[in-house]
């Protein structure tokens, strides 16, 4: 391919055609990427309420969501008897109204408390929220808001002792001692919603799940879910290598069916992209049947158009991106407390980009076949 006859076949067009093709293809690219981005962040949820630095053995019953788990706090204990080098969270969830809104209410115990906020909680009914979340419930420090129990249909009256900058998901919650959040829960003394069992030493984990028969990877040790299901008077142990299965499941999904259905919505809104690629060479017909009669070939013509396909794509990628990190916060579902904004790796961008480079090639050996003599 001559270098020379690509710019002539680019400059024989106005730049205002080339910037409606890269308009339009980056609107197409905006789409599919926020229906990935949207699949990906809800699947990743799970993972931030459960865990939220993104490492640990998660404990947790075979429920619909960590808010509906419940667990006794023995029966865990039990589980990594005489086991050194462990480290045990245990954590109350409760879904509450408060301000016209639902939140999460997380109960946490004396020294994560005070890991977290730097700062002891000075009585029971006391709460923390963050700024962000402050502004949206109306409510200040000092304030007094009134907590409402979703599940166990109890009214608590708490105080704002703070308000604080809060990381990462902790800034879409209530943040209380553990006795406020089970008494909103409705769970005995020894009950949590669930656990996290860490420990420094990766061959911990490893002990725990060969104790109980199971034989996994530390990596997949580290982002799992270990399910308690009571069975009459004994409990049944079963490991989920990837934690929102178990949640997914529940919910009659599965993950693969959730990016099957993500993918599938990117994929139709880019079905246009071969008459895309057909107009891209009818547009460009008249100066490529001139090239043809000085002498270039069909298929250097065809190449032409594929490297002219892909420099679009490229640049409406880059663009679709941008507006996805630009608008994430306006494209944002809500569940409960927690926004839910596009969020993608390069692994889903490399997918996006391999559907169109593969439906804008097929448009363009189309068009040529059909518009250039």
């Amino acid at each position: 391919m001559c270098s020379a006859d690509l710019k002539a076949l680019l400059k024989s067009i106005p730049y205002l055609h080339h910037a409606g093709f890269i308009a339009l293809l980056a609107t197409l690219s905006f789409l599919s990427l926020s229906a990935l981005g949207l699949a990906s962040s809800f699947y990743r949820l799970y993972y931030d309420i459960a865990s939220l630095d993104g490492s640990g053995l998660v404990v947790s019953s075979y429920s619909i969501s960590p808010m509906t788990s419940v667990i006794r706090r023995s029966y865990v204990e039990g589980l990594v008897s005489n086991v050194t080098d462990v480290d045990i969270e245990f954590i109350v969830l409760a879904p509450v109204f408060a301000g016209g809104k639902v939140v999460v209410v997380r109960g946490l115990e004396g020294e994560r408390l005070r890991k977290l906020l730097g700062f002891e909680l000075w009585g029971e009914y006391c709460v923390v929220v963050s700024r962000r979340l402050a502004g949206e419930l109306g409510v200040g420090e000092g304030a007094v808001i009134p907590l409402y129990s979703i599940l166990t249909r109890k009214f608590l009256l708490a105080h704002v002792c703070a308000v604080a900058d809060l990381p990462s998901i902790y800034a879409s919650e209530v943040i209380s001692g553990v006795e406020l959040a089970r008494e909103l829960r409705g769970l005995a003394g020894d009950s949590y919603s669930i656990a996290v069992v860490r420990s420094e030493d990766s061959r911990v984990l490893s002990y725990l799940a060969s104790r109980l028969g199971l034989t996994l990877e530390v990596s997949v040790l580290s982002r799992a879910l270990l399910v308690l299901t009571q069975r009459g008077s004994e409990v049944a142990v079963e490991m989920r290598a990837e934690l929102p299965e178990v949640y997914i499941g529940r919910l009659g999904l599965h993950r693969d069916f959730l990016y099957y259905l993500a993918y599938s919505v990117a994929t139709i809104a880019m079905l246009c992209l071969p008459i895309f690629g057909e107009a891209l060479v009818k547009v460009f017909r008249g100066p490529a049947n001139t090239l043809r009669f000085l002498g270039v070939s069909r298929a250097k013509l065809s190449l032409m158009f594929v490297v002219i396909a892909l420099v679009y794509t490229t640049l409406a990628l880059v663009l679709a991106s941008l507006a996805n990190m630009l608008l994430g916060n306006y494209l944002a579902l809500r569940v409960l407390s927690y926004s839910i904004a596009p969020s993608l790796r390069i692994r889903e961008v490399a997918s996006i980009a391999a559907i169109q480079a593969v439906l804008l090639t097929s448009g363009v050996g189309w068009g040529v076949r059909e518009h250039v003599e």
